[in-house]
């Protein structure tokens, strides 16, 4: 019997589910070919559209309300699930699990087997949404519908268990580790020494992402390095705002922001350090991909990334300004330290057995 699965979230542009999305589907085609793939998104629009072969069919309303979409897409949704009968679904965070489940618990004689796909810490994630309270009760009383939700950390599987079973473990949230990407990683690595940015931040442009703790730490080091260069590669909703910050600040001349590439590869190959800075994560892509590029990681203590970075773990994350200062500072002025191959190795040797492990939850033989 020809499987057939749906990929269910709100749209295609920039981040880590987007590009999560786009290694499910080459998996696939190359290692499961009989599947046939339907990509269902509450939001026709993307960078990442591009990169969706053109044998896999793409589908979403032709119509969006900024009042009542989730309505809207749960009614398209139910329709295109009672017509094409998908065996499999995985549906990431609550954007595309929440409509998912509810029509599945309409149309209940239909029973594909259901994944979610959580990639945030969860609790901290809702309060930046519409509706806090009742996207919360949502979660509760409908993930535990799905037959697997699947968590990047142990952290997050913790917080999620916390937030729906108010127990100490359950067998359904399973942590699988991220992978990296799989056009990742670059063929060339270019020498630290010739690299030409000093400092790199690739992502969402949102109030997640912390990007004024970002400029907080450039304009110290600005007073010892004046001409540090600054590369911000990303959009979102506080560009403005960042935009306004970075003129308060003086550094106009030390920063530019370009806008989000398909082409990430360049930036991450001119640049020296990746600076994260963010309030709370899954686990980023972009981290893994700065680090598979020869670009080396400062990031904030948050326990959904420390926990990965065991060695020399006090020349990587810094939990104030002024240490990530000092840490910045040190690889700006001497050779880095070689602990960094351990972990570009490790990411290297796991990317394939990553993904197939997570696939192997939710595609049927």
């Amino acid at each position: 019997m020809k499987q057939t699965l749906f990929i269910v979230f709100h749209d295609m542009r920039l981040g880590g589910v987007q590009k999560k999305i786009i290694d499910i589907i080459k998996y696939h085609q190359q290692y499961l070919p009989d599947t046939n793939i339907i990509v269902c998104l509450r939001v026709h629009k993307g960078i990442f559209l591009k990169n969706i072969p053109l044998s896999i069919k793409v589908i979403s309303p032709n119509f969006y309300t900024h009042r009542y979409n989730m309505t809207w897409f749960t009614l398209w949704l139910l329709y295109q699930i009672m017509t094409l009968r998908p065996t499999q679904i995985i549906s990431f965070m609550d954007l595309g699990s929440i409509p998912t489940l509810i029509c599945l618990r309409l149309l209940f004689w239909i029973k594909p087997q259901v994944t979610i796909g959580e990639d945030i810490l969860t609790s901290k994630y809702i309060y930046t949404e519409s509706f806090p309270p009742i996207r919360k009760l949502l979660i509760k009383y409908l993930y535990p519908l799905a037959d697997t939700i699947l968590v990047q950390t142990p952290v997050q599987k913790k917080d999620l268990e916390n937030m729906i079973y108010k127990s100490e473990s359950n067998p359904k949230i399973i942590s699988t580790p991220n992978w990296l990407p799989l056009d990742f990683p670059p063929k060339k690595i270019t020498p630290y020494s010739q690299r030409m940015i000093d400092i790199l931040y690739v992502g969402r442009i949102d109030d997640q992402k912390n990007l004024p703790l970002f400029l907080e730490i450039v304009s110290n080091i600005k007073k010892t390095v004046f001409n540090i260069t600054v590369n911000i590669v990303g959009d979102g909703d506080k560009k403005k705002n960042i935009k306004s910050l970075i003129r308060k600040l003086g550094l106009q001349k030390n920063i530019s922001i370009i806008k989000p590439t398909l082409d990430t590869v360049a930036y991450y190959n001119q640049a020296k350090i990746f600076l994260l800075t963010s309030n709370y994560e899954g686990f980023p892509l972009t981290l893994m991909e700065a680090l598979s590029s020869g670009c080396f990681p400062v990031v904030r203590d948050i326990p959904e990334i420390s926990q990965f970075f065991i060695k020399n773990k006090s020349q990587i994350v810094f939990n104030t300004t002024k240490k990530a200062t000092k840490l910045i500072l040190n690889l700006l002025r001497h050779t880095p330290p070689d602990y960094f191959i351990s972990y570009r190795r490790k990411i290297f040797n796991n990317q394939l057995r990553d993904i197939s492990k997570y696939i192997k939850y939710f595609s049927r033989p």
